[in-house]
């Protein structure tokens, strides 16, 4: 069908076509755009902060007028069933892990970029996070002085720190 978008000035463009794909990328800093490359991205769910930038989405017939977002396992495609946050007309978003896997587990982040005539184009980051549990509570931590544990310490005198029993799922698994 034909996508007809009427424009400030009155007149009715015809838009025909989805919007050109850009380039979409994964970090860890809210500072510019992310690199754009495959070396996978560790998150540990759910301290972890993990952003999600896109540039280059393009339409010359109407403007991009929502772009949206869905973390999906890193086998998945993009389905008409695809659960997207919408974002608006951000280039950049904080990525929520809530309810993802923690198992460790691999995501691609995909963007889908929609024009006012409601057509719409997606593009996939080609880095990976791996989604991670945090280390196990449960070990112990002791401080002591020359082997001493227990007692109060001296500050000028050595201090003895060891700790054993914490496990990290993502270590245990070979990704670490």
């Amino acid at each position: 069908g034909v996508g007809a978008v009427p424009t400030d000035g009155g007149s009715v463009v015809i838009d025909c076509t989805a919007p050109e794909a850009g380039t979409v990328g994964l970090t860890t800093s809210v500072r510019g755009l992310p690199a754009l490359d495959s070396t996978a991205l560790c998150a540990a769910h759910p301290a972890s902060s993990v952003y999600g930038a896109w540039s280059g989405f393009a339409d010359a017939e109407s403007p991009i007028a929502d772009y949206s977002y869905a973390l999906l396992p890193a086998v998945a495609a993009v389905t008409d069933e695809t659960a997207w946050r919408s974002v608006g007309v951000a280039s950049m978003a904080s990525l929520s892990l809530d309810g993802l896997d923690e198992a460790p587990s691999s995501y691609t982040l995909h963007v889908r970029a929609c024009n006012r005539a409601g057509r719409c184009t997606t593009a996939a980051s080609s880095r990976l996070v791996v989604v991670t549990a945090q280390p196990v509570a449960g070990g112990s931590v002791r401080l002591g002085t020359l082997g001493l544990s227990g007692q109060i310490l001296d500050v000028s005198a050595p201090v003895d720190v060891s700790w054993d029993s914490f496990i990290d799922a993502a270590a245990a698994a070979g990704l670490e």
